[in-house]
């Protein structure tokens, strides 16, 4: 079977929670709504996942958690999946805070560019601070 990329629903919240209290990518998944994560399954398991946080009009990609076993072509096409749910809430711009150089190079595949953070929302800025993080990519669908 494929791996199929969707929205979470509100009756696997716990089965979110769970993934990714088995990683070090630590959020409160019940205090969330379902519909903020897009998830991928395989045979019926969760291989991946990611939090769309709204912000107005823009979106903040968060809490990506990939398992690495999936390969290559699976991150792709998770990164897409999530992308094209990106695209039906029509956001005017789309973020994620850089953490790594090898963030960069995965997402400017898709079209994100780095973006100079003094010329970004507020929102943004606060949430950048907040992580101690100075580095944004910027997307717009």
């Amino acid at each position: 079977m494929s791996h199929i990329v969707r929205l979470a629903k509100e009756d696997e919240l716990q089965k979110l929670a769970a993934f990714y209290d088995e990683s070090v990518c630590h959020i409160d998944v019940l205090q969330c709504r379902a519909e903020e994560f897009v998830v991928m399954e395989k045979d019926g398991h969760l291989t991946a996942a990611c939090r769309l946080e709204q912000h107005s009009e823009d979106i903040l990609l968060t809490s990506f958690l990939f398992r690495g076993s999936e390969g290559a072509v699976a991150l792709y096409a998770f990164i897409e999946g999530v992308l094209a749910r990106v695209k039906q809430k029509e956001a005017s711009a789309v973020y994620v805070i850089q953490e790594t150089e090898q963030a960069f190079t995965l997402f400017s595949w898709f079209g994100f560019t780095k973006s100079a953070l003094d010329k970004e929302p507020d929102w943004l800025v606060a949430q950048c601070k907040q992580h101690s993080k100075s580095k944004v990519l910027k997307w717009s669908p």
